[in-house]
């Protein structure tokens, strides 16, 4: 006789829902820019940067975020607007876990389609899978789920890219889970505006199952967004979680924490972050500032067995 075990999980809208006993991890963060002061730190001290960073995400299969610096050796940047890095901060990433850097944004041609290329390089010399723009997506096998990322910087794509990359992900988000890495939004602006939320609907519309913001280098809310049978999840923006601005709001991070299974996701949770400026130390956060980015999320925070607290 056969017996099936199933167990009951939890998801953000309160509903209980049929879970898998190993459903995928999905950890997903915002803008890494490892360029600048970054750049500047020794290397214990970019390993402490990353440290709990880290830590965090080793309890996922999968980590997702926008790299805002391109990568080069020996690197002598332009002014302080060139995010152009040393390749080496890359290396501090755990290599036990699928990593995949989008490369979607408006910096990411900052030493031009040359500069794109190293980046693509050296990102695959340290176990780091890069999401080029769109038409090219990234495939990945993460354990027995198939997931597919795309990636597009709508701030300097043209209408007809806008709709080329809705029809793409009609056609390629077919039995599969897909996520959408989108640079847009107004910088260190709290909400998302009407072109966020105009164009999440057509994403939605298509078939993706997350869409991961990125771009405001702030925080702005997480949330479903319904079509039929299926939903979206969107995190509008994820902020910094590796940069080098000292506006408070700027370095309220987090981690945000998906538990899929085939194209459903069965529940989020997020991990509050800190930036600590001048070491640029990536901590938790003290109650007070825990509660505030948990609010400006509207997610609910990750339980303790999850977040390793």
């Amino acid at each position: 006789m056969w017996v099936v075990i199933l167990a009951f999980a939890w998801t953000a809208d309160g509903c209980s829902t049929l879970q898998p006993s190993n459903p995928v991890r999905i950890l997903a963060g915002g803008d890494v820019m490892a360029g600048r002061d970054i750049g500047e730190r020794n290397r214990d001290q970019q390993r402490e940067i990353l440290s709990i960073v880290n830590e965090k995400i080793d309890t996922g299969d999968l980590f997702v975020f926008n790299l805002e610096s391109p990568l080069e050796q020996n690197v002598v940047p332009i002014n302080m607007m060139d995010l152009t890095a040393d390749p080496n901060i890359m290396e501090f990433f755990p290599k036990n876990i699928e990593i995949a850097a989008s490369l979607a944004n408006n910096h990411s041609m900052d030493r031009g389609s040359s500069g794109l290329m190293q980046t693509e390089y050296f990102l695959k010399a340290y176990g780091i899978s890069p999401v080029l723009p769109f038409p090219e997506y990234l495939g990945l096998q993460v354990g027995t789920q198939a997931v597919r990322i795309f990636a597009i910087n709508t701030l300097e794509a043209e209408p007809q890219e806008l709709e080329d990359f809705v029809y793409g992900l009609k056609e390629h988000c077919k039995n599969v889970f897909c996520i959408a890495s989108i640079h847009w939004g107004e910088e260190f602006s709290v909400t998302p505006d009407a072109e966020q939320r105009e164009y999440a609907e057509k994403l939605s519309e298509s078939g993706v199952e997350f869409i991961l913001g990125h771009h405001p280098h702030v925080l702005q809310e997480v949330e479903w967004l319904e079509n039929g049978d299926t939903r979206t999840l969107v995190a509008y923006s994820m902020g910094d979680l590796v940069f080098d601005i000292t506006l408070p709001d700027a370095r309220r991070t987090a981690l945000l924490k998906l538990e899929i299974a085939g194209e459903e996701i069965l529940n989020i949770c997020a991990q509050p972050l800190l930036i600590i400026p001048g070491s640029w130390n990536v901590v938790y956060p003290e109650q007070n500032e825990r509660d505030k980015i948990l609010e400006r999320l509207g997610v609910e925070a990750c339980r303790p067995d999850d977040s390793g607290e």
